[in-house]
């Protein structure tokens, strides 16, 4: 602060009287007091902010590798039915196909046995 005679240039660029100058510097104390408290609590809460958008962003991965193998479990299952599938539609084909072999052998083994 700047004194010039019965007044002095606070910090807010106003002029004031002398008399009440300890007013002044109490109350720029406290302004800055005030600042120093908001500055702390902005960055406490912007810390806290930063820590929750984590904690999400962990949860949504974690939900996503949950999904992930969900869905691969439920892929590998699928394969394992198919194949499974495939193998009996392949074991009916050959007896089938043995089957029907047999009743054409005894249908010509009858036709040229009354020939």
């Amino acid at each position: 602060m700047v004194c010039i005679f019965k007044y002095c240039i606070a910090a807010c660029g106003c002029y004031v009287p002398m008399q009440y100058l300890h007013c002044v510097t109490a109350c720029v104390d406290r302004m800055a007091a005030c600042m120093q408290v908001m500055k702390s609590l902005l960055d406490s809460i912007e810390r806290q902010e930063r820590i929750d958008l984590k904690r999400q962003r962990k949860q949504e991965t974690s939900d996503e590798r949950l999904k992930r193998m969900s869905q691969h479990r439920l892929d590998s299952v699928l394969v394992k039915h198919k194949d499974a599938l495939r193998k009996d539609i392949l074991k009916k084909r050959s007896l089938l196909e043995r089957e029907i072999a047999n009743e054409i052998r005894v249908h010509f083994h009858l036709t040229f046995c009354f020939l």
